[in-house]
């Protein structure tokens, strides 16, 4: 844990992630967080990416979102023989290309992780995330008492487990 940052070492609440996602919006980095709310910049940083909220790219009137789609020669790997596009420009390389993989925005893989204050997000056709903080709050509730949930077994089951 940082030595500079004192917290009060207890969880976050509502009001918290509530400032966290107001935060995010003004672009404000984790370590400006973390001193407001006296935490750790990297329990700003975890929180975020565990209870970010992905809303999925709209894919209405769009070709595949194929990264090599510009230097792609395959043909056929949907299997139809009459099929003559290359796969980079048929829909249905998604679902049959060995190679395929998806293009995405190269913000998201580096701090903060979220779409939140991005001037770009109306004009981005990728996937997005967002930190929402009232649902981050309800399944970090659900999470904490989940996590203190015994086993559900019979007295029998547990012996048979035993033996």
């Amino acid at each position: 844990m940082c030595k500079k940052i004192r917290g009060n070492q207890k969880h976050m609440s509502l009001e918290d992630r509530n400032y966290i996602e107001q935060a995010l919006g003004k672009e404000m980095s984790f370590k400006e967080i973390a001193k407001f709310l006296r935490k750790d910049p990297t329990t700003i940083s975890k929180e975020v990416k565990k209870h970010r909220v992905c809303k999925p790219r709209n894919t209405y009137g769009a070709r595949n979102d194929y990264i090599a789609k510009q230097h792609c020669t395959i043909i056929h790997a949907c299997g139809n023989l009459k099929c003559f596009k290359r796969c980079a420009s048929c829909p249905d390389c998604i679902d049959h290309c060995l190679i395929y993989s998806s293009e995405s925005c190269r913000h998201l893989r580096m701090s903060p992780f979220v779409c939140n204050g991005c001037e770009t997000k109306k004009a981005c056709r990728l996937e997005k995330y967002y930190y929402q903080s009232l649902s981050a709050h309800n399944r970090y509730r659900h999470d904490l008492s989940a996590s203190r949930e015994g086993i559900n077994l019979t007295p029998e089951q547990l012996s048979d487990l035993d033996e």
